[in-house]
């Protein structure tokens, strides 16, 4: 049976204001608000300056970040210009031009690949980072991407954050454009007559900069350092009013909510605007990470993340992200606001998520999102985002077309609703509602099915029977919740075991490499530390046989010893609790 909203509950998302709302987010996005920016500065201190309003101290600091900002392309065709954009991170070809003849692939794949090598090739799909890097791989001499019918915006690094001396190789080192579909089918046409060359000219101003970012803290009456992190990113593509101005004007309301009714609350807020996220692959939110790895780790409850939200004709709130641990919220809140069953969906390697290393669960990326369409202007866009049941944001992503109009106040509302009660219950529950129960079944069924792929070469046993050992365990302890007096001491440890233990499942679940580096802004799989299994195949033989097994068996090595870990983790606080376990 469905549970209503309590009183409080009620009380509280009656405090919404829809006008302030849309007020909030029609002042962020009358500008462009390029990373690093005057233009975003403004953005910053009119978000400061409302918050101070609220009782807050904001403070905006400064981090150094490579920020990279596409200025122009140029592609000429038979003597004639079509109209395109380059892309952020895109090699910048520093006044020259490219001229090599053209090659339409339909799919990617080593075959077709290799038809492209110091040729332009010329694909239907997004520019996304992952399928540049195969093109540069194939040796292509630069990179034409038809998008839809309209272009959007990109930034092609796989780096998280600005590089460093580790991975500044891996920066582009080819030229990318795309175009729409109107102009793709001209040069589709073309290739049918005959072949053709095309000269491609990018302008991309690449460098380190300082940019901008605010934090602000909300203590509630418990005494405690842990925190649950709001936060989202202020730079945008053009105006930018759904990516991100409808999600900093719902923080800002959230937060107002939030600041007047904290009487309640067993844990504080750090709220926190990022710069760098569209121009310098989530440079804010990682320098913020690398500046402040401990305290995150140690205090760091559970991190919302908001992207994107109110956008017109976006009725399907379902399919949000959300980690196995944290998804009991959604389906609550969201089951008792919308009368829509929680789905979700797992997280990707995007949206600021730059805190697995540290531990912090997460819950949600964006909210409602657009059916499931055939329309041409969705398709690829539904590629990047679509779940089960939702499709993703609007065509207008990432486009000239990201204004104003384009927000639904009905819709803003309903998704400031959940973020609201979700930030609300996870503040004042007196268990924090993290269920690693529901992580562990998700890592034991991901070893399941390493182990059937990888039979042949990876002994994933001992992994497998950890995992067993620590559901067992893990429920026996879970039992106990109920039976916890509010504010006692066995209550606080019993948090602390939630905190501890999460910050060895997430890492798990989620990082592939050191938890104090960033793994790429790439295509990421679960368990990352066993993903070279799928390397696998039957019938490899000989020396490639053995050197991946040996490569697989130290990683399995590795995820042992972490499962072990957590193990003890669970034993301690059986033997703490062992008078409320009796």
């Amino acid at each position: 049976m469905k549970r209503n909203l309590t009183i409080e509950e009620k009380l509280i998302v009656n405090q919404i204001s829809n006008e302030e709302l849309l007020s909030d987010n029609s002042e962020i996005a009358k500008e462009v608000r390029l990373s690093g920016s005057i233009e975003e500065l403004r953005a910053f201190q009119f978000i400061q300056k409302r918050l101070e309003s609220f009782g807050l101290k904001a403070e905006i600091e400064f981090d150094d970040a490579y920020i990279s900002i596409p200025i122009q392309s140029k592609l000429e065709v038979n003597g004639e210009i079509i109209d395109s954009i380059t892309h952020s991170m895109a090699k910048d070809l520093n006044n020259e031009e490219l001229s090599a003849e053209c090659v339409y692939l339909q799919n990617l794949n080593e075959d077709s690949l290799r038809l492209v090598k110091n040729k332009i090739a010329i694909y239907d799909s997004i520019a996304i980072p992952d399928i540049v890097k195969q093109f540069e791989d194939s040796g292509v001499a630069g990179v034409i991407f038809i998008n839809g019918p309209n272009t959007h915006e990109m930034i092609v690094s796989r780096i998280w954050g600005s590089p460093s001396v580790q991975d500044k190789d891996l920066l582009p080192k080819i030229p990318v454009i795309s175009i729409n579909n109107k102009n793709g089918e001209k040069l589709l046409d073309l290739l049918k007559i005959a072949s053709f060359k095309a000269i491609i000219s990018t302008e991309v101003c690449s460098r380190w900069m300082k940019i901008p970012r605010l934090i602000a803290d909300i203590r509630g009456d418990y005494e405690t350092d842990h925190f649950v992190l709001l936060c989202g990113h202020v730079d945008s593509w053009h105006y930018g009013a759904m990516d991100n101005g409808s999600a900093n004007a719902l923080m800002l309301q959230v937060v107002k909510i939030l600041a007047q009714n904290k009487t309640k609350w067993k844990r504080n807020v750090r709220i926190a605007f990022w710069s760098g996220h569209s121009h310098g692959r989530y440079a804010g939110s990682a320098a913020y990470c690398d500046k402040n790895w401990e305290d995150l780790s140690e205090n760091g409850v559970m991190h919302f993340y908001v992207d994107s939200v109110g956008g017109k004709g976006a009725n399907i709130f379902v399919d949000s992200n959300a980690m196995a641990e944290t998804e009991d919220i959604a389906i609550d809140v969201i089951g008792r606001l919308t009368d829509q069953s929680f789905v979700g969906k797992r997280y990707s390697r995007s949206a600021d998520q730059s805190f697995w290393g540290t531990g912090i669960p997460s819950l949600y990326m964006g909210m409602a999102e657009h059916e499931l369409s055939h329309d041409p202007a969705y398709k690829n866009v539904q590629k990047l985002f679509a779940g089960t049941k939702g499709g993703g944001f609007g065509w207008w992503w990432h486009t000239v077309e990201d204004t104003i109009d384009k927000i639904d106040p009905d819709v803003l509302r309903k998704d400031c609703e959940i973020y609201l009660l979700s930030l609300y219950k996870v503040l004042t529950d007196n268990i924090i509602p993290i269920n690693p129960l529901k992580a562990v079944e998700e890592i034991h069924k991901h070893l399941c099915d390493y182990k059937e792929k990888g039979k042949d070469i990876a002994d994933l046993s001992l992994s497998i029977n950890r995992v067993d050992e620590i559901k067992h365990k893990l429920r026996k302890v879970l039992e106990i919740k109920d039976r916890l007096e509010s504010d006692s001491e066995h209550t606080r440890l019993f948090n602390d075991f939630l905190l501890n233990i999460s910050k060895l499942l997430v890492p798990i679940n989620y990082v592939g490499g050191s938890m104090f580096e960033h793994d790429l802004a790439s295509t990421t799989v679960p368990v990352p530390s066993l993903a070279l299994i799928h390397l696998y195949t039957i019938g490899l033989k000989d020396e490639d046989y053995y050197l991946l097994q040996t490569a697989i068996r130290r990683q399995v090595n590795f995820l042992n010893y972490e499962l072990k870990k957590v193990i003890r983790e669970i034993d301690s606080i059986r033997e703490i609790l062992v008078e409320v376990l009796e």
